[in-house]
């Protein structure tokens, strides 16, 4: 028995796969949900009379959150375990979109869904993904990579399915289904987490220490104003097609597009990088950002 439990609890064991499938799921339900927003933006816009700054509010609220408690919600996962966190984002993150679903007032909005999802979504998605790494040492290249690929499938399928249910049911109905959606799934999540047996061998370096790192520092400064241009058009890319007079779940697709193909790039960066060396491979990846996001701007008129 103790051999047993010793060989499904070893790196590279079936229960690192199933660690591997939470983090997909929760990079699904988190982006997926967030990245949705563009497809519900006209919708709410329109309903509480808003400008597209007002409207716009909602996402940054989410997003500033999100990256806020992402210091936080790992080492809370390191302390209380990641199911104990996982199971409070799923909480969080569905009570969140139902009670957005009903709120009466956009100021009412900006705490329901920006606490909500944005909290919610850093509980469930940054415990899981961190868990991947120390559950392998032959194969982790690739369940990294399974894992982040759920960032794109999510940002593949959920807006046009969000553009659908706002179709047939309204924003308010919408935000009801992803609600019970993200709840559940986040559930399950929470119920394949399990604490990595790499995990202290890991941690060797103090936190504090890399933190305060002229790399980190560096590197964190880079991926915050690489972001800035991609966040934007995940915002206003739909509402802009709307108003050029695309059709809703045609305009949506725009930000499937972006989705479908970052789960290409995910699964080709690790060959390049393997090749060319990880920076290298990050600067090219910023560079082709920028170019594709100002190109995007002057063109389009994008706001």
């Amino acid at each position: 028995m103790t051999r047993d439990h010793a060989g499904a609890d070893a790196p590279d064991s079936f229960a690192g796969w199933l660690a591997a499938l939470s983090a997909f799921i929760a990079g699904f339900v988190a982006f997926g949900t967030m990245y949705s927003f563009g497809v519900f933006f006209t919708s709410m816009e329109a309903e509480f009379h808003a400008s597209r700054t007002a409207t716009s509010a909602f996402f940054a609220v989410t997003g500033m959150l999100f990256y806020l408690f992402g210091s936080v919600t790992g080492r809370l996962s390191d302390r209380f375990g990641p199911r104990c966190i996982v199971s409070a984002g799923a909480v969080v993150m569905g009570a969140g979109l139902a009670l957005t679903a009903a709120a009466p007032r956009m100021w009412v909005g900006y705490l329901t869904y920006g606490a909500g999802v944005g909290i919610g979504a850093s509980c469930a998605y940054i415990p899981t993904l961190a868990l991947v790494g120390g559950w392998f040492t032959r194969h982790r290249t690739t369940a990294l990579g399974l894992a982040a690929a759920g960032t794109g499938c999510g940002t593949l399928l959920m807006p046009p399915l969000a553009a659908v249910l706002i179709q047939a049911h309204g924003w308010r109905t919408s935000y009801a289904v992803f609600a019970a959606g993200s709840f559940a799934l986040l559930l399950l999540c929470a119920a394949l987490a399990r604490p990595a047996p790499l995990a202290r061998a890991s941690q060797a370096a103090k936190l504090r220490q890399v933190v305060r790192s002229r790399p980190f520092v560096l590197l964190y400064a880079s991926w915050v104003l690489a972001t800035t241009g991609l966040t934007m058009a995940m915002v206003f890319l739909p509402p802009f097609a709307d108003a050029t007079g695309v059709r809703p779940v045609a305009a949506s697709a725009l930000v499937s597009i972006i989705g479908g193909m970052s789960i290409l790039g995910r699964g080709g960066i690790g060959f390049i990088s393997r090749n060319i060396g990880i920076v290298p491979v990050y600067k090219l990846s910023t560079a082709a950002l920028h170019a594709s996001t100002s190109f995007k701007y002057v063109n389009v008129g994008l706001p």
